[in-house]
């Protein structure tokens, strides 16, 4: 089951586009918000099952986000509207903002931890290096939210599954591409 919610998560904008072609706003909504209370259930099983900090930490805000894109479905249920339904990016995407924003004003920041899973012990300038980065994805979803903001309420279904189902995806393998190459370049000159 845990499979299945993630591909429906990674692949949402294009269930919802099928979907919507298929049926009506008001079955979609109801079929996701499902999905959703059933992956809410989920998490409150592991938080029974792990109690480790960190573990716990990260289902917090997995529970938070589910129940926020889980109101939203509902109000799209509720009124017929697929308005609901196409903020899902944009929840995402704050929230991944918000968890950066916090781990800035929060030491270590997100890239600090992630780096620190294969390099426990991290010279000052990788350290310098992940801040940086964590400012950079920060703003990355920022735009990303954005974005998805305005493709949810201004432009077609087409648009909103091309941009938040391909284009989005795409912006954020370039980053990390680019990002990688970089990080390759920092360490090579501070090694010498």
């Amino acid at each position: 089951m845990k499979i299945i919610l993630t591909l429906i998560s990674i692949l949402y904008p294009l269930v919802v586009f099928y979907g919507l072609a298929e049926f009506s706003v008001r079955w979609v909504s109801l079929i996701l918000l499902l999905l959703f209370l059933t992956r809410l259930l989920l998490l409150k099983k592991s938080n029974t099952l792990e109690k480790q900090n960190k573990q716990l930490l990260s289902d917090k805000a997995s529970k938070i986000i589910t129940i926020w894109v889980a109101s939203f479905l509902l109000m799209s249920f509720i009124f017929g509207n697929d308005t609901g339904l196409l903020f899902y990016p944009v929840i995402i995407n704050a929230a991944l903002a918000l968890v950066f924003s916090y781990s800035l004003a929060n030491p270590p920041p997100v890239i600090e931890r992630l780096a620190r899973l294969t390099q426990a012990e991290l010279p000052p300038h990788a350290i310098a290096y992940t801040r940086k980065v964590t400012k950079v994805w920060l703003g990355f979803f920022i735009i990303n939210a954005i974005i998805a903001c305005y493709t949810a309420l201004f432009t077609s279904l087409a648009t909103w599954t091309l941009y938040n189902g391909l284009i989005a995806y795409i912006l954020m393998g370039v980053l990390f591409t680019t990002e990688y190459l970089v990080r390759l370049r920092v360490q090579k000159l501070n090694d010498n």
